[in-house]
């Protein structure tokens, strides 16, 4: 198959100016709050190439020319700028359009007595995002939270930790839903997409049980009152201790079973290498078949790079099991 990429500076496509220049090009899909990051590489023969200077913005989509064109992979804010040679080259680099600075500047405020769907919605709505807040975590009560020279995205990430949920900047919306649920930057359920061994051009897959924990213990303590109180969920050794202490057994029990939900994820890993296919992005269920027993099923990935060069389109992917499987 023909692969296809389509890239625009400012709104404007300047794919026609570029295409026999490509080198290569790649895209860094990360699941959670890690910035997606792309970089472009062209040849830069007599230097006719424009210096597009940091802070330009590009929308960058891949595809084939035989399955009707391309998908658009995201936008991205070039952050930097690169000129070398011999050969003369032109490299630019730069995360996701929607990581705004504004978003990882220090602030302070408090949010007590508001539930966790208000405080995604005031931190939304200070840098121009659209909400998009699982139902299960609208109505949840934050007791007390104070925020101290903390970013609104350090922030947004302590409390995903703490609820179980992943949250992201991503397409003009401000992501605050189930971890491992295999949403879109809507909130709606991507559809799992089937990848058979013969696809795979490499592939590695393992389950350990180091650094897993069987039961997560978390304090909480009640208001005017000197002891600690102790939640336990999960059974079995070894067991392992939340940090923070909590203000309630709800808020407790809840950040104890989001730890022991993340760390049987954590205990499986895949990475699988095969022809570009743009449909693969973070937090894209999958479903492998005809691997062998133990790794045929349903993961979950958390990351996927992809890649055009001389050599072709080609997408590496990381997962972990599903939490559906």
């Amino acid at each position: 198959m023909t692969p296809l990429f389509a890239v625009t500076l400012n709104g404007t496509d300047i794919t026609s100016n570029i295409a026999d220049r490509l080198i290569s090009l790649s895209i860094s899909d990360e699941a959670g709050v890690s910035s997606d990051r792309f970089e472009l590489a062209l040849d830069d023969r007599d230097h006719a190439l424009g210096w597009p200077g940091a802070g330009v913005e590009l929308e960058i989509a891949l595809g084939y020319r035989e399955t009707g064109g391309v998908r658009t992979m995201g936008r991205y804010t070039v952050d930097e700028v690169e000129s070398s040679g011999p050969p003369a080259e032109l490299r630019l680099r730069g995360a996701a359009a929607d990581m705004l600075a504004s978003i990882k500047s220090q602030r302070r405020a408090d949010y007590d007595g508001k539930t966790l769907g208000e405080i995604v919605r005031v931190i939304a709505g200070r840098h121009n995002l659209t909400p998009q807040i699982a139902a299960v975590f609208e109505s949840q009560p934050v007791e007390h939270l104070d925020q101290t020279d903390e970013s609104d995205l350090h922030l947004l990430t302590r409390l995903a930790e703490q609820f179980g949920a992943t949250t992201k900047p991503a397409a003009g919306r401000l992501l605050f839903v189930e971890a491992g649920k295999g949403l879109d930057a809507s909130g709606a359920a991507m559809p799992s997409v089937a990848i058979i061994r013969s696809q795979g051009t490499s592939w590695r897959a393992s389950e350990q049980e180091r650094q897993f924990y069987s039961r997560v213990e978390a304090r909480w303590k009640p208001a005017r009152k000197h002891a600690t109180q102790t939640v336990v969920v999960g059974d079995g050794e070894p067991s392992t201790s939340l940090r923070n202490a909590y203000r309630s057994e709800p808020e407790a029990r809840r950040a104890a079973e989001a730890r022991l939900r993340k760390m049987s994820r954590a205990r499986t890993a895949l990475s699988l290498s095969l022809p570009g296919d743009p449909e693969l992005v973070a937090e894209r269920p999958i479903t492998l078949v005809g691997f062998r027993d133990g790794v045929d099923g349903a993961w979950l990935i958390t990351r996927a790079e992809h890649r055009i060069d001389t050599g072709g389109y080609t997408t590496s992917i990381d997962a972990q099991r599903s939490t559906a499987d």
